[in-house]
């Protein structure tokens, strides 16, 4: 798997842009919410951003089931979308 360079701006753009093209999204406000919500749960804010990304597990923390995002995972992705609102929106 392909991980981000540089945890950036910049770095999170270039990593859509060669894995998925133009993003449609927010860079910035994509690396806020990670970061955010990666603190509230003391996990790593680019193993958040693989997760939302790429629905990829994240180390310390149950979010999948068999291949299924459990609760906390849906939760977790929940608290990534508001904050993420938030931060477009500030």
């Amino acid at each position: 798997m392909n991980r981000i360079e540089k945890w950036s701006v910049s770095g999170i753009k270039q990593y859509l842009t060669d894995n998925y093209g133009q993003p449609r999204h927010d860079c910035r406000s994509l690396k806020r919410a990670c970061e955010i919500v990666a603190k509230r749960h003391s996990l790593c804010p680019e193993d958040l951003f693989h997760f939302l990304i790429e629905n990829e597990p994240v180390q310390g923390m149950y979010l999948h089931s068999y291949g299924f995002e459990t609760r906390s995972g849906r939760e977790v992705r929940r608290e990534l979308r508001e904050e993420y609102d938030e931060a477009l929106n500030n």
